[in-house]
């Protein structure tokens, strides 16, 4: 009785502990949007992030309960969202931990206890475009000085495999729909390395190295990109099948272009009644249960939402938004899960192995999640320049409570009529330069 008596002190005192955490944790990244459910998704998106933190081994880890581990291109969209509410020591942890890693010039796709796989090609873009986000918000650029050697080898590994359009090769299951066993130049790899030489020249520039070669590459990867893999407004997934999906949406997340015309394809060929699927549910291939070609993916819905956030389509930025709040409660309370039937809210899918049930809790769900919604408010820092820049894509009151490196600050925005003012408040007294961006 004694012993039953302890474990259930120690357990109600978890608890205990656990609440004042999450407590004093949303105090941190405090928030107001207009919409009710927007603010309630950011909450729960925050939370879920703070839940796949692994105390004792210092990073995130992908989902809950599979991919209960270390996976590089999850913890790339988890690494920026949780520089954007402050999760520093989370997010500088989980990058050490991937650097510390690196073998021949490669990011690990995953660890797993002893085992570490280097199979995927998308790892490095996108741990360095994640690096690059951390360092704008936390202002730690000792963190890049430090393991300045090991990233040179991450840019010495793009510059030894590129073909002279710039394009990197993928073999088998080396991107993320790592199910369907296909090779050759993929479309989101192009993107995600062109990204992060552009990012990566701007934190030589930060350190004061100019590295030319850097943007020169990055420019003409975009520019072969476009001309490569832009067929009649959408863009094709690799230059062997020509055939399109899903990815076509990432060369307008990360900046390649901003065409709308794109972005209303894929509302024509992908939305369905609960999301996006990840392949025109017009295909012959399409099975809306099939993991890689048919299933809605959370962090895709998200991304979607962030587009529309981004070229100020209010209405359907929030229309899809919601559909992933729906999705908290439906196999596990207040968890954002990692795909879904996208007209049945079923997580059964297919998947090589056979039928199974997608992750519960997923953390590039939450972490886009937490993305869209910043976009939206359209509330940024910049700690390197001390730098608040505001461009709220909706009208009301707005505001965040943000860490800008060791600081504290509360930002307060009224749009009304198309006019935007500001005012601030810094937990350090700090004067800050604030940017406001009309349109």
């Amino acid at each position: 009785l004694k012993a039953k008596s302890f474990v259930l002190r120690v357990n109600v005192e978890n608890e205990i502990r656990d609440f004042y955490d999450n407590k004093q944790f949303l105090f941190k990244i405090k928030t107001y949007f207009p919409k009710r459910f927007v603010n309630r998704l950011f909450y729960i998106s925050a939370l879920n992030l703070r839940k796949l933190y692994y105390k004792t081994k210092n990073f995130f880890f992908a989902g809950y309960p599979w991919y209960a581990n270390l996976w590089a291109r999850d913890a790339a969209y988890m690494i920026i969202a949780a520089s954007e509410i402050g999760m520093f020591e989370e997010a500088r942890n989980t990058l050490i931990n991937l650097i510390e890693k690196e073998k021949d010039g490669k990011i690990p796709n995953f660890i797993v206890e002893d085992e570490i796989s280097y199979s995927a090609e998308d790892s490095n873009p996108l741990f360095l475009i994640s690096l690059y986000h951390y360092i704008q918000s936390s202002g730690d650029l000792d963190l890049f000085i430090k393991y300045k050697n090991r990233i040179e080898n991450l840019i010495e590994y793009y510059f030894s495999r590129k073909d002279k359009r710039g394009f990197i090769y993928c073999p088998k299951n080396s991107t993320w729909m790592d199910t369907l066993n296909k090779e050759g130049f993929f479309l989101e790899v192009q993107v995600f390395w062109a990204k992060a030489l552009e990012y990566l020249y701007e934190i030589y520039k930060q350190v004061g190295i100019e590295r030319k070669e850097l943007i020169e590459s990055s420019n003409n990867l975009k520019e072969n990109i476009l001309k490569e893999f832009l067929k009649d407004d959408i863009f094709v997934d690799n230059l062997e099948s020509k055939c399109y999906n899903i990815n076509t949406i990432f060369p307008l997340v990360f900046d390649i272009t901003n065409s709308r015309e794109t972005l209303d394809k894929v509302e024509r060929d992908f939305k369905a009644k609960y999301g996006y699927s990840t392949i025109p549910v017009s295909n012959i291939f399409f099975n809306p249960k099939s993991y890689h070609q048919g299933a809605s993916w959370g962090y895709i819905n998200a991304l979607i939402a962030y587009l529309h956030a981004k070229y100020r389509n209010v209405n359907l930025a929030l229309n899809t938004l919601r559909k992933i709040y729906e999705m908290r409660n439906v196999f596990c309370l207040e968890c954002l899960p990692e795909a879904w039937n996208p007209f049945e809210k079923d997580l059964r899918l297919i998947k090589p192995i056979g039928v199974e049930e997608a992750a519960y809790l997923q953390g590039w769900t939450a972490a886009c999640t937490i993305i869209t919604i910043s976009e939206l408010m359209g509330i940024k820092t910049n700690a390197l320049k001390n730098e608040i820049i505001v461009e709220p894509k909706i009208e009301g009151k707005l505001f965040r409570r943000k860490a800008v490196g060791y600081d504290i600050v509360d930002i307060f925005v009224k749009r009304k009529n198309g006019k935007n003012s500001v005012k601030y408040k810094s937990f350090l007294g700090k004067k800050y330069n604030v940017k406001i961006i009309e349109i």
